[in-house]
């Protein structure tokens, strides 16, 4: 057991940066993903509207099957990232934490929203767009709107205004639904509409959308006529870190920093084990273990890194 910001800090030692802070957008974010083992999944509730401890809820998925993501309460406040970050410094890992609390794009409600707004809002050297954003944002409703959608406000996956306010875009992540209570009960066509005679833009965003970098142009474009205003070109350096970033951001999230072990050898372990090899002539060609010749390769070794274990040992001074 550890609390959620010395488990961030261990995992800094172990993600990238993007994936460190995939997962504080998770840890200050309304949702969790989790796959319960087959054992936990017989003893849960069938029924989605079914609350657990500690306010966990199953989100539905779209053929009603059980899902990975979960609505529960945010585990850390944004600002307590920036306030570890310093008092951590030094810290092995904290570095890479700092790096990641510092493009935090806000609370988020699914992975489908924290993936978009890390390509919409995060720096384009490090392979987003730029913009400005504001996540999980209150808008509030004209008292015309509000005959339509029978509601006094909405809220706003990623709300997105101009430099100069005079246009905005709702960009509203169509991925599993984890809103609830008042915002659920409002109709899509009723809320874009709403919005619609507020002047507000709404896109619907998916998954596949900005799953590649071609798609996601598209959905770029749109939001850059509806804000009025036209980004620079990506440059071929922008274009490679946005492909290193989405490396990061479409792995799977359920087992998103937890450690791999296949088995296979490791890559830095064989580099070490191949340059000792042509250090010392070449890496031979392997023989049959127990024959003759195996045995003369063994020995012949076994002799060279005695005589270089020799030859390493310091002169030692004779005693007067």
């Amino acid at each position: 057991m550890t609390s959620p910001l010395l488990t961030l800090l261990t995992l800094a030692q172990h993600c990238t940066d993007i994936e460190l802070a995939m997962i504080m957008h998770e840890f200050c974010g309304e949702f969790a993903v989790y796959r319960p083992s087959d054992e936990v999944e017989k003893v849960l509730p069938k029924t989605n509207d079914a609350r657990l401890a500690y306010g966990w809820k199953r989100a539905p998925s779209k053929d009603k099957r059980p899902s990975s993501l979960w609505q529960r309460s945010h585990l850390v406040e944004p600002h307590e990232l920036a306030s570890f970050a310093r008092e951590v410094r030094g810290h092995r890992g904290a570095r890479r934490f700092e790096r990641a609390a510092a493009v935090l794009q806000g609370v988020t409600l699914s992975p489908l929203e924290v993936r978009t707004a890390l390509l919409m809002g995060l720096p384009r050297t490090l392979g987003g767009r730029g913009i400005k954003i504001e996540t999980n944002a209150t808008i509030r409703f004209t008292q015309a709107a509000s005959k339509i959608a029978h509601r006094s406000y909405c809220i706003a996956d990623i709300l997105i205004t101009s430099p100069d306010g005079t246009y905005v875009v709702d960009v509203e992540c169509q991925g599993t639904s984890v809103h609830d209570g008042i915002e659920a009960r409002i109709s899509d066509a009723d809320r874009t509409t709403a919005l619609e005679s507020m002047g507000v833009s709404v896109i619907l965003v998916s998954h596949d959308q900005i799953a590649s970098h071609d798609s996601f142009n598209v959905v770029m474009d749109l939001v850059e006529r509806e804000l009025g205003q036209r980004l620079p070109a990506q440059t071929s350096r922008m274009v490679k870190s946005e492909e290193a970033l989405r490396g990061d951001l479409f792995q799977e999230w359920e087992t998103l920093g937890m450690a791999q072990n296949d088995g296979k050898v490791d890559a830095s372990a064989r580099t070490r084990a191949e340059a000792k090899a042509k250090a010392r002539g070449g890496a031979k060609a392997a023989t049959k273990p127990g024959t003759a010749k195996h045995k003369a390769e063994k020995n012949a070794s076994s002799a060279t890194e005695a005589k270089e274990t020799t030859m390493a040992k310091p002169k030692q001074t004779p005693k007067r």
